[in-house]
């Protein structure tokens, strides 16, 4: 496959993974009783941090939306990439290995912390990622 093509391929499964993401981020329903209340409990509990009234809810939105912005930037970014690489593959190549490095450890982060839908994902991405930085 072209670089072209695995670019695209990456850039389709982070869109997915970016609406997936967001979509478990922000829906409640079908979380059993007990993360219910886990939930609940970190919008209840209200701290002063950095001058700001704050909860671990909030952190948890805040970064869990932060995520999908950099996922749909990387989306952005391998579409790009696969246009790219077209006219001038060599003085792409740093910013493709960089692509891939950051993409591994999200990938690392996903299996180590949540579960197999994003790992797989995750995977996949890299999978794309590093054969097109290795055609470069």
């Amino acid at each position: 496959m072209t670089p072209l093509i695995l670019y695209r391929i990456a850039s389709g499964l982070l869109l997915f993974f970016a609406a997936a993401h967001t979509f478990g981020l922000l829906r409640s329903k079908n979380l059993p009783p007990a993360a219910k209340i886990v939930r609940a409990s970190m919008n209840k509990i209200r701290f002063k941090y950095l001058g700001r009234n704050s909860t671990w809810g909030g952190f948890y939105l805040g970064f869990g939306l932060l995520a999908t912005v950099f996922l749909l930037l990387s989306s952005a970014l391998a579409w790009a990439l696969g246009d790219l690489v077209q006219f001038n593959p060599a003085s792409f190549r740093f910013v493709a290995w960089a692509f891939f490095l950051s993409q591994a450890a999200n990938c690392y982060l996903s299996w180590k912390y949540f579960f197999a839908p994003p790992g797989i994902i995750a995977s996949l991405v890299v999978v794309c990622l590093g054969l097109a930085a290795w055609q470069l």
